[in-house]
């Protein structure tokens, strides 16, 4: 009797979807000839920018405080303490941005970095990039055993890109993601939306999802 045939085949799927998180860094700047001034003057800084954010209710989906630093300013003699202190925002209604801009605009104390646009990790475009990977591997499961004049019997075994070869990495990633910024390193004063500028508008996400499957084949037909 002859045995089964045992194929192993690779799945992929390249999807793109609208980008559902902005991730923009805000940095507060404060100067004062005292350095408790300089901390008291970033901590108003960062309740006034929290309390502009109050004002849109589930537009931010996430907040960070990230470092605050506060050093002396002047290598001989000092004149004084400048400060800085970095707030990380995962921004869910991109319509904020625009507040942002202006926001940062009206202080020279605000600045923004550049924007990261991604999905969320829970975002359900990983799932069907996945389901079409798999639907790849299976139909190159089919060409196999047609050219072979076989046919699929069963799948054996299914797993992420590597992890029968033991240099796994998730299934379903994104690529390409586009970075935006001004020609400044900043947001201030630029408008936000229709032609304001390369980068600013949102960025297709492209996700890339590749699986590995084996499957038994019907003995190949003898002529």
């Amino acid at each position: 009797m002859t045995e089964t045939v045992l194929l192993t085949v690779r799945g992929e799927a390249v999807l793109e979807a609208e980008p559902e998180l902005a991730a923009v860094t805000v940095t507060l700047a404060a100067q004062d000839r005292d350095r408790p001034q300089v901390v008291a003057r970033l901590d108003a800084a960062v309740a006034a920018l929290g309390a502009m954010l109050d004002r849109y209710p589930g537009a931010v989906d996430v907040r960070e405080f990230g470092s605050v630093s506060v050093l002396p300013e002047g290598e001989r003699k000092r004149s004084g303490f400048s400060g800085s202190a970095r707030v990380i925002l995962s921004v869910v209604d991109f319509a904020l941005l625009g507040e942002l801009v202006s926001y940062a605009a009206g202080d020279e104390g605000v600045s923004l970095g550049g924007v990261r646009w991604t999905l969320s990790p829970d975002s359900p475009v990983y799932a069907r990039a996945r389901r079409a990977a798999l639907a790849d591997a299976a139909a190159r499961a089919r060409d196999y055993a047609e050219a072979l004049d076989a046919t699929v019997v069963r799948l054996v075994e299914v797993a992420d890109e590597g992890l029968t070869s033991g240099l796994a990495w998730q299934g379903a990633r994104v690529e390409g993601v586009a970075y935006a910024a001004s020609g400044s390193g900043s947001f201030a004063g630029a408008a936000y939306g229709k032609g304001s500028g390369p980068g600013m508008e949102p960025q297709r996400q492209r996700i890339r999802a590749v699986v590995e499957a084996r499957y038994t084949l019907s003995p190949p037909h003898q002529n």
